[in-house]
C-alpha cells in the first residue's frame, strides 16, 4: 500500500521547490488556504482534481496499468495599496511559480509521473477593496502518472 498518493506528492514537491526560490522568499507558499496567516503575498493549493482510471478486474496473473491524470491549481493572492505595483508583483509571482514548474526536473523524479506541464493561467486580475488592492491569479499544472501493478 502506498504511503500517500502521487497527487499529494506532486503538491508537496512543488511547495518545497517554490519555497527554495529566492524570488518567492517573502511569499507564504502553502498546500492549504492560509486564512488569516496569508500575509500580503501567498500561493496556495486552490484545487486538486482529475480523472483516475483504475481497472478493477483482470485476467489471472495479468498486470494492471492505470492512469492518473490530474490538475493542480495554484492560487496566488497579493495585497497592496497601489494598483500598478500590486498587479506587477502578482505577475512576478506567477512568473516565478511558472519557472519552478518549467525548470525543475524533480517533478520528473516522482514515481510514475510521465508528464507535468503548465496548461493554464488566469490573471492576474485586480480589485479595489476597502482593505486595499487585491490581485489574484491561478496557475494550473497538469500531471499524467501511469502505474503498473
Amino acid at each position: 500500500m502506498a504511503e500517500t498518493t502521487i497527487r499529494w506528492q506532486a503538491v508537496t514537491r512543488i511547495v518545497e521547490l517554490a519555497r527554495e526560490r529566492p524570488e518567492l522568499a517573502d511569499v507564504n507558499v502553502t498546500p492549504i488556504y492560509p486564512g488569516d496567516e496569508a500575509g500580503a503575498e501567498c500561493v496556495y493549493l486552490g484545487d486538486l482534481a482529475g480523472p483516475l482510471s483504475v481497472p478493477v478486474t483482470r485476467a489471472q496473473d495479468a498486470r494492471v496499468t492505470y492512469d492518473d491524470k490530474f490538475d493542480i491549481t495554484w492560487a496566488i493572492e497579493v495585497w497592496g495599496t497601489d494598483a500598478d505595483t500590486t498587479m506587477a508583483r502578482a505577475a512576478q509571482i506567477v512568473a516565478a511559480l511558472q519557472d519552478v514548474i518549467a525548470t525543475e526536473s524533480q517533478l520528473d523524479d516522482l514515481d510514475g509521473v510521465v508528464t507535468a506541464r503548465i496548461t493554464d493561467q488566469n490573471g492576474p486580475l485586480g480589485t479595489d477593496t476597502r482593505n486595499g488592492i487585491l490581485a489574484v491569479a491561478q496557475v494550473v499544472v497538469s500531471v499524467l502518472a501511469r502505474y503498473t501493478s
